[in-house]
């Protein structure tokens, strides 16, 4: 009889071991941002963040009035601290192959090259390494997106 009370108390706290951390979900502060680029153009394109190497991201046959979430890169923050998401998460914190570069191409044909780095270029300058240019709001209690979206003005 006491070997079995033991046990099920060893299966108890096993079961609040494993999910202990859930158990207070309620008190939870974190924030977690999806990372979105939409396609607001006429056309179907390619993008191409990174430098070229192993971590670039690749997105094909971006349709127009699409959004696609890059999946590899998720912004986690305390949402109780006075967070800068574009500039203390996304760019820092966040995945280094953002920095590289981005290109955007219609077939073969090149139509536009941003580099870095990230910097202020004011509300009028629509760049994919300007601050400004970038949106970031909350879809839920705990998630969000940040968002850039390519125009057709981004071509001329």
């Amino acid at each position: 009889m006491k070997t079995r009370r033991i046990k099920v108390i060893i299966y108890l706290l096993l079961i609040l071991s494993c999910f202990g951390c859930d158990l207070f979900a309620w008190d939870r502060t974190d924030m977690f941002y999806y990372v979105t680029i939409k396609n607001n153009t006429q056309d179907t394109i390619n993008i191409d963040i990174g430098n070229g190497g192993m971590y670039t991201y690749h997105i094909n046959n971006f349709l127009p009035d699409s959004s696609y979430i890059i999946n590899t890169i998720g912004l986690r923050f305390d949402k109780d601290k006075n967070v800068d998401i574009i500039r203390d998460k996304l760019f820092k914190d966040g995945d280094s192959q953002l920095i590289a570069g981005c290109r955007v191409y219609n077939h073969d044909s090149l139509l536009v090259n941003w580099e870095g780095p990230i910097r202020e270029m004011g509300a009028d300058t629509h760049h994919f390494y300007n601050y400004s240019s970038w949106e970031c709001y909350e879809t839920s209690k705990w998630e969000g997106v940040v968002l850039f979206t390519i125009k057709d003005s981004d071509f001329k």
